[in-house]
Order: structure tokens, then sequence, then C-alpha cells
């Protein structure tokens, strides 16, 4: 019984989660996508990168 409470209470949660990514999802790739080209700009500043 509190296994499917769990599950339910789990499902409902990745419902919300869903619902604001689709609103989010735009404006944090955004900001995560200028976020990561400035850190790796100063990266590949300080350390040269070579594979």
């Amino acid at each position: 019984m509190g296994q499917t409470n769990i599950l339910r209470s789990m499902l409902c949660l990745n419902h919300i989660t869903n619902a604001l990514g689709k609103y989010y999802t735009l404006k944090f790739q955004f900001l995560g996508l200028k976020w990561c080209f400035a850190l790796n700009a100063e990266f590949s500043k300080s350390v040269p990168l070579s594979f």
C-alpha cells in the first residue's frame, strides 16, 4: 500500500517537473549555453587543450 503511494507521488512530481521543464527549458538552455561558452573560453585561455 505504501509503495503505490510513493510511486504515485513520484509520478505526480515527475508531471510537475515536466510541466515546469517545458516552461523553463528554453530559458535554462540559453543560459546554460552562455555559461558553457564562457566557461570554455576561460578554460581554454588558462589551460592549453591537447589530447
